[in-house]
């Protein structure tokens, strides 16, 4: 069994005084003090912990998955915590309900991206959007092998593809509505791997 806990750190200034050989100075440390809530307490597996904010308020998005009696990890689920000074608010929000396999991969202001797989045992399925304030749910891409959504305000990458030819893609969420598929930025010569999105940038390894 895993929780979710969250760890409030806030800094105090510690004066130290240093001396060396001829040398004198005054340097200052930030010392945390945490304070840690529990966020989850259930007889579930709760994994892959992301912090958000969708202009209501802080919170934390996370899987749930139990485990099965054989010892393996049964279908995940994605939820989200409303919290309040890194203090739980509320009652959990459970985002899917279905037969795929639900991995949380990201959440950025009003959106939560993850992987709907076909099943445990399978990397085919699609990456999902979810608008928190709408509970709307768009699908933004499909494929046999499609993994890792990283979400930066509207901007959406994955990767997808066989290991030998990965490619790197991304979907504006402006797009929603339209006919419009995402775009190549990458691969599938050389793969890629690892990718992530931050602002006006995405990064990635080839």
């Amino acid at each position: 069994m895993e929780n979710v806990r969250i760890r409030n750190c806030s800094a105090s200034v510690l004066l130290i005084f240093l001396s060396w050989v001829f040398l004198a100075g005054l340097a200052f440390a930030d010392t945390l003090i945490p304070t840690e809530y529990p966020v989850t307490a259930t007889a579930s597996w709760d994994t892959t912990p992301r912090l958000g904010n969708d202009g209501v308020s802080d919170l934390v998005v996370f899987t749930r998955s139990d485990l099965l009696s054989d010892g393996t990890m049964g279908r995940g689920e994605i939820w989200f915590q409303r919290l309040a000074g890194g203090v739980p608010l509320g009652t959990p929000v459970q985002v899917t309900l279905g037969p795929q396999d639900n991995q949380l991969n990201d959440v950025s202001g009003d959106y939560i991206v993850y992987t709907a797989y076909d099943s445990v045992t399978s990397m085919s399925g699609r990456i999902m959007v979810y608008q928190i304030s709408t509970t709307l749910l768009y699908g933004i891409g499909s494929a046999l092998v499609i993994q890792e959504p990283r979400i930066s305000g509207t901007k959406v990458v994955w990767r997808e593809g066989g290991a030998s030819a990965t490619m790197v893609m991304l979907y504006d969420l402006s797009w929603l509505g339209t006919a419009r598929d995402a775009d190549i930025l990458a691969g599938p010569i050389p793969p890629t791997y690892n990718v992530d999105i931050g602002d006006r940038f995405v990064v990635w390894s080839e």
